[in-house]
């Protein structure tokens, strides 16, 4: 198969189906295949899931296409992302518009970052490519993006990709839908004192009606700030719960908002953290997603055409190295 096709499903032995926009969509079980080390994987399912949850607390294994970013190798997890297949990870736009690749710092397998358990994969970022129209029509509009893997990851019980949806799927108030992510959540260990908990959280979330959503339109940014409003675009919806406090924080920024496909037994990409109130407990308790299926398109396109023409740094500089290499030889002299 070749690399472009490996885009949504690596080493698949599958059916191909097609979805509203023609695009070409595996949706079956992945064949292993040597070089890469993969085992018999179907998109968007969970292997053995160990530890226990307590509360709100992911165990390890539980959402195996979480991915965390960071800004230095030991540095907390800033953003989130979705693995969706052995070398791309989609992200929120506004997580990483601002970076360069070698700024980043990729962990997939992770569940407590104050705690090394084995299952992590570490990565570093090799490309990064933002929507183009990010932000253009309102704040946040077309808030997504993709980053590429510096290698493949392997696949095992802790490290999965998620299924990519076609664009005609549309979630509604009866879909089952979690939001997961690092984003913080401070507990109190002293009258005075706080601390962040670095662990992986689950919250289960319900969708208002699109026009709850669209009927609010603006919505608050930060309780200090009323005036300041974002509007609520087509490509957006929101998903929280009235009663407020429950919702994704800050730092869940990018990651998935999985759901369950109760047709095909699977897990699927419904949405990706992009914006809310900066507080965490919030008179409304909704938090603004990308909507994923919008983009499904866009993210297949422009991974196969940068993973076709365009060149890391890392790349870059071997052409540069090489060519010298030749000139002097070619030349008979020193490069000076």
């Amino acid at each position: 198969m070749s690399r472009q096709l490996r885009w949504y499903c690596p080493y698949a032995s599958c059916t191909w189906t097609r979805f509203g926009t023609g695009l070409s969509v595996c949706d079956d079980v992945l064949d292993k295949t040597e070089s890469a080390g993969n085992k018999k994987i179907r998109c968007g399912t969970k292997g053995r899931i160990g530890g226990v949850v307590n509360g709100t607390r992911a165990a390890a294994g539980s959402w195996p296409w979480q991915v965390g970013i960071k800004k230095c190798a030991h540095c907390n997890i800033t953003c989130g992302g979705t693995l969706i297949n052995d070398e791309w990870v989609v992200t929120a736009a506004h997580c990483v518009s601002q970076s360069f690749p070698n700024e980043l710092y990729i962990v997939i397998g992770e569940v407590d970052q104050s705690a090394k358990s084995g299952h992590e994969q570490r990565f570093r970022c090799s490309k990064i490519i933002v929507h183009e129209d990010y932000g253009v029509d309102a704040p946040y509009d077309k808030d997504v993006a993709i980053i590429r893997l510096d290698k493949y990851a392997v696949y095992n019980d802790n490290v999965r990709p998620l299924f990519m949806p076609g664009s005609g799927t549309v979630l509604t108030e009866k879909d089952l839908c979690t939001v997961t992510g690092f984003g913080r959540a401070n507990v109190k260990i002293a009258p005075f004192k706080t601390r962040v908990k670095q662990i992986l959280k689950t919250i289960a979330l319900i969708f208002p009606t699109n026009s709850f959503c669209h009927e609010k339109q603006l919505f608050p940014r930060d309780a200090t700030q009323i005036t300041l409003r974002i509007k609520v675009t087509s490509n957006m919806f929101c998903a929280g719960y009235k009663k407020g406090g429950t919702d994704a924080c800050q730092g869940d920024s990018g990651g998935p908002l999985t759901c369950f496909d109760r047709s095909n037994s699977r897990f699927i990409l419904g949405g990706v953290v992009s914006w809310g109130e900066r507080k965490f407990k919030r008179e409304l308790g909704y938090s603004i997603y990308a909507q994923y299926p919008s983009f499904t398109s866009w993210i297949a396109d422009g991974a196969k055409r940068r993973a076709r023409y365009s060149l890391s740094i890392g790349e870059l500089v071997v052409i540069i190295l090489t060519l010298m290499l030749v000139l002097k030889v070619a030349r008979g002299s020193k490069i000076v």
